[in-house]
């Protein structure tokens, strides 16, 4: 759904997807106290969407007007100050599904609890199950420091040392982020 075919999907695939991703954050017991934070208060901060409406409620269009100006200027920052990389990874077979479970609950604890995460969005490659790739945005390199010392960070940090069979940090340079917040306007 967050992929690059993301803008060609049709409604109802969408919305399907929606489902089952809810569906899944409820049954995980460390991501569903994050639910509300990825589903809706996430996504109208950093997607200038209506809470509400991400929230699939039924809002008027004036409180959803009032609801997405007030998202996009919590999402005011500094385009150029952006700190973009990809973590390039490979987990040792015998870790897989614990570290998985890791870099899944950190992901969500980073961006639900620190403003200064804009995202971090683990993946896993489907040719090669111990392949991860998760994409970091933090919304200047203070953001990214502060990350580094928060407790949630640490315990991941520490508790996956010996799953790691390399790790490579890549800075990227975004193409167009001053328009970031218009990439998820489709969803209403």
């Amino acid at each position: 759904m967050y992929g690059s075919d993301f803008p060609y999907a049709p409604a109802n695939a969408l919305s399907a997807g929606l489902a089952k991703f809810r569906d899944e954050l409820a049954k995980d017991p460390q991501l569903s106290k994050y639910a509300s934070d990825i589903l809706a208060n996430n996504a109208a901060r950093l997607f200038g969407l209506s809470e509400n409406v991400a929230k699939g409620q039924n809002v008027s269009a004036e409180q959803n007007d009032a609801d997405k100006a007030a998202a996009t200027a919590a999402l005011s920052f500094d385009a150029e100050a952006l700190l973009v990389r990809i973590a390039e990874i490979e987990i040792y077979p015998d870790y897989l599904a614990e570290y998985l479970n890791a870099a899944k609950s950190v992901g969500a604890e980073s961006v639900a609890k620190e403003s200064g995460v804009l995202c971090i969005f683990p993946m896993q490659s489907k040719n090669n199950p111990c392949i991860i790739r998760i994409l970091e945005i933090y919304r200047d390199e203070e953001a990214y420091q502060s990350h580094l010392k928060t407790p949630h960070f640490l315990k991941y940090k520490t508790s996956t040392l010996q799953m790691v069979k390399s790790l490579d940090l890549v800075p990227m340079s975004p193409l167009d982020a001053a328009n970031m917040n218009a990439v998820f306007q489709k969803i209403k």
